[in-house]
């Protein structure tokens, strides 16, 4: 990691500005041009530690990436699938027991040539990706982003001082799916809001001067799901030769436990029940985003030559899935949010897979997860997973177990 990446995130710590900046309290920086973009990128940005928890500075890049910070504030993702659901770059300040030995050691070396006092709390920088666990900063382009961002917040607390906060213009927003107000109590976690004529400050560097101007907020992005491309035409008219009776349950729901990979993620599974409570053999998606090709084809061949009359789906994305598939084979593809079979088969496997996890070798790999997580993202996973995880104490290292009890309180 460049030095100039470590002299920002200390002068960030130092200036502890996190006790002045409330999470609501938006506002954007201009980011440098990537290569190959024809223009500068804004970069949204939250500083979250105000109440002493996780102490950081997010950055949301673009309208794509701001849209999934609307998402996690209105309650669209809860506990562990917010965690996943966010595309930003992350600059927080750690203790030492959710540090990797690796970083600890780069650290040391840079107090030391540096004369800096090595203790918590530890700058971590972290990419944080949809359906990825926290990873590794690898683009250019994201550690030039968190840069800019250090630099422009180490300019706002330069001005603090001088002037007052009041200096910065900033308002508290919150913000929804559909809308977004001024207000000055906490984030409510709601769907919508009215739609005002909100701005926020954008911050830029030029010299050692922080200028300001206000800009709207973007909208939330549309979502577009996947799609298959191709149907297999040969299986769909070898299908419809068999007797069309039965309702099928369907939906794209994501793993519990992940998959290795660089970074690891949490593989989509198409989930399909029977009218009988019967779970066909699920699709499965290969790397965060799923082909929807292969996904496709996985469904048809799990069908093994039974011929539904109807498929019943509850999520748009099921729904883009399956909707070319069940139009060319006559199948009716319905809507609805009774989907008890389907639940308790999803819950049947969530728990077969944790109680399954040592033969799978996925304990291990469960383990690396759990101990390069922040400590405020296991918080927020599920009970049950953490009451689980907790069960399993003779298999984990003893520092990984003060971590799960410590996010428990």
């Amino acid at each position: 990691m460049k030095k100039e990446y470590l002299d920002l995130a200390y002068a960030f710590r130092k200036s502890k500005i996190w006790k002045k900046i409330y999470e609501e309290e938006l506002f954007a920086v201009r980011l440098p041009k990537a290569r190959g973009k024809k223009k500068d990128e804004i970069g949204y940005c939250v500083i979250m530690g105000r109440n002493g928890e996780h102490l950081c500075l997010a950055v949301y890049i673009g309208d794509k990436g701001f849209s999934t910070l609307r998402e996690l504030m209105s309650g669209e993702h809860e506990g562990l699938a917010g965690l996943l659901s966010q595309d930003c770059i992350q600059c927080s300040m750690e203790t030492r027991e959710e540090m990797e030995e690796e970083e600890l050691e780069e650290l040391r070396a840079y107090c030391q040539a540096s004369g800096k006092p090595f203790r918590a709390p530890f700058p971590r920088f972290a990419r944080f990706m949809p359906h990825c666990f926290p990873w590794f900063i690898r683009k250019p382009s994201d550690w030039q982003a968190i840069a800019e961002a250090l630099r422009v917040v180490n300019g706002m607390a330069a001005v603090m001082t001088e002037q007052g906060k009041e200096a910065l213009g900033l308002r508290p927003v919150k913000i929804g799916l559909a809308g977004q107000a001024y207000g000055a109590e906490q984030m409510s976690l709601i769907h919508s809001l009215p739609t005002e004529e909100v701005t926020i400050p954008l911050y830029s560097l030029v010299g050692e001067e922080l200028k300001a101007e206000r800009i709207p907020l973007p909208p939330c992005r549309e979502k577009n799901y996947p799609k298959p491309a191709r149907i297999n035409d040969i299986a769909v008219a070898k299908m419809m030769k068999s007797p069309q009776v039965g309702t099928l349950q369907c939906e794209v729901i994501r793993a519990s436990a992940p998959v290795e990979g660089d970074p690891p993620y949490v593989p989509a599974l198409l989930m399909t029940v029977d009218e009988a409570g019967m779970v066909h053999t699920p699709a499965l998606g290969h790397g965060p985003e799923y082909d929807p090709d292969d996904m496709l084809e996985q469904f048809i061949a799990s069908l093994e030559g039974s011929y539904p009359a109807n498929i019943r789906v509850r999520t748009e994305e099921t729904r883009a899935l399956l909707e070319g598939f069940c139009s060319r084979a006559k199948i009716r593809l319905e809507t609805s949010g009774n989907m008890d079979l389907l639940d308790k088969a999803a819950a049947s496997l969530e728990e077969s897979m944790m109680n399954g996890a040592d033969e799978d070798g996925m304990v291990e790999e469960t383990i690396r997860m759990l101990e390069a997580m922040p400590e405020e993202a296991i918080r927020e996973m599920p009970d049950f997973i953490l009451n689980q995880l907790m069960s399993m104490t003779d298999l984990l290292p003893e520092a990984l177990i003060n971590k799960l009890q410590r996010a428990m309180k």
